[in-house]
């Protein structure tokens, strides 16, 4: 089977592709792409028809009445189907889907859902619920994925650095997605995804970085159907956070940082110790 080249192998890859090239692949990428797709084997899962996923949308209905004779003033309703459900060929840049072509975001429950939304605190969500309309084939990228970022001085077993570099692709999904994101920072997950979906994958599974959930990603809008939808709102929610960059201190008015340069073994002493 394939081993990648080294635990820094997605790392090198995203680099590449987002500054050197992406369209064309060279000896390289090509290897990394189909290591890959050999290591995705134990990271396939079978999605069960008539299995229930949750999508979320920001808002509420807001014409003056529901579709038919139902008055609606005044009354919350979440948002219809047109809204809900993903534009053909309408889709603006995702972490998945490139700006045009259109998948279906999913969450594994509703908390993960309205969490993925990002709605503040007293503002209306809209929860679809979806049901799966046959059997999905699915890589999931959380298997034995590490909860942070992993190190290593020397390359470590085929198997470590394969975990490693899944665990990486699981971190670039589940990384959160802002407007104001340069759509380059999409492309190593965009071309992975492709890449899944050229294979024969369904979708892809993993992390969310919101919620304990899990997200998918379904690459056939029809591949599963909104069956009902409910409005719900965000009463409270959690602030987690990680430090992510060294500290200054604040002496006499003078700003200083603590720095770390270089990083590496402790050479052990040539000096032999005696006792008096």
């Amino acid at each position: 089977m394939p081993q990648f080249a080294s635990w820094q192998s997605y790392r090198q890859f995203a680099r590449r592709v987002k500054l050197e090239r992406r369209y064309f692949r060279d000896a390289e990428l090509e290897r990394f792409c189909k290591t890959v797709i050999a290591t995705s084997v134990k990271r396939t899962r079978r999605l069960d028809e008539g299995t229930v996923l949750c999508r979320s949308q920001r808002g509420e209905y807001e014409g003056p009445s529901r579709p038919g004779e139902i008055d609606n003033d005044d009354q919350p309703f979440p948002l219809l189907p047109p809204r809900m459900i993903p534009r053909h060929n309408r889709a603006l840049e995702g972490r998945a889907n490139p700006k045009g072509i259109s998948y279906l975001y999913v969450a594994s429950d509703q908390k993960t859902a309205v969490a993925e939304s990002r709605a503040g605190i007293g503002e209306a969500v809209s929860v679809g619920f979806f049901k799966v309309v046959r059997h999905l084939r699915v890589v999931d990228c959380s298997v034995q994925a590490a909860e942070f970022p992993t190190f290593y001085f020397n390359e470590p077993s085929p198997k470590k650095r394969a975990i490693a570099v899944w665990s990486d692709i699981d971190r670039a999904f589940s990384h959160p997605v802002n407007r104001s994101d340069d759509a380059a920072e999409y492309v190593p997950t965009q071309i992975l995804a492709e890449l899944f979906k050229c294979s024969g994958f369904d979708g892809i599974v993993y992390r969310s970085s919101l919620a304990e959930g899990h997200n998918l990603v379904l690459f056939d809008l029809k591949a599963a159907a909104l069956t009902w939808c409910c409005l719900v709102q965000v009463t409270k929610f959690n602030i987690e956070f990680e430090q992510s960059s060294n500290p200054y201190v604040v002496d006499g008015g003078k700003i200083s940082w603590n720095t770390m340069e270089i990083v590496g073994p402790v050479k052990k002493s040539k000096k032999r110790v005696t006792g008096q």
